[in-house]
């Protein structure tokens, strides 16, 4: 009598295994999202870049008797015109910010804010249609008739909500 000591899988327990760990895998990713992760941690970037640039707006003015910051051009934003923060030589007609109605003209704040008030001016990370740079920050500031600064960014969050900060 000999006995038969057969070591290995069959092919028919590797393809069931290989189709258990397939079925696994495609149900982690769709929980997972990535694509949905990434746009949440852009949301969450623009929010703290929104908030760190009226911090240091509020920082800036605190320390100058309750002057705003402008540019270089004279550009500031004491009036209910939003302007997009970026390079303001820039000819900023054909900037795009799909959160503000109107074209806006171009702010250069860096040079009231940036090295005291904040360590660089943030760039907004942008989604798959529209790219930033310094030119174009996608950052966007304003002041209402009653006095208040808003802060807000081009792109809406993965809800179609406003990014935007009010002081």
């Amino acid at each position: 009598m000999q006995i038969s000591n057969k070591k290995g899988f069959t092919l028919l327990e590797v393809l069931l295994v290989i189709g258990l760990i397939a079925i696994l895998a495609g149900i982690v990713v769709v929980a997972i999202n990535p694509a949905r992760q990434i746009t949440q941690a852009n949301d969450t970037q623009r929010s703290s870049d929104v908030t760190a640039i009226l911090n240091a707006v509020w920082q800036y003015t605190i320390d100058n008797n309750g002057t705003l910051p402008d540019d270089t051009d004279g550009e500031d934003i004491e009036n209910a015109n939003a302007k997009i923060l970026g390079t303001s030589d820039a000819d900023c007609s054909n900037l795009e910010c799909p959160a503000l109605t109107t074209n806006a003209a171009c702010i250069d704040l860096s040079s009231d804010l940036v090295t005291t008030y904040i360590g660089s001016m943030p760039i907004n990370p942008g989604n798959s249609t529209n790219s930033y740079d310094a030119t174009n920050t996608g950052y966007a500031i304003s002041q209402d008739s009653s006095g208040l600064i808003t802060v807000q960014s081009c792109e809406n969050d993965v809800d179609g909500d406003a990014i935007s900060v009010t002081r």
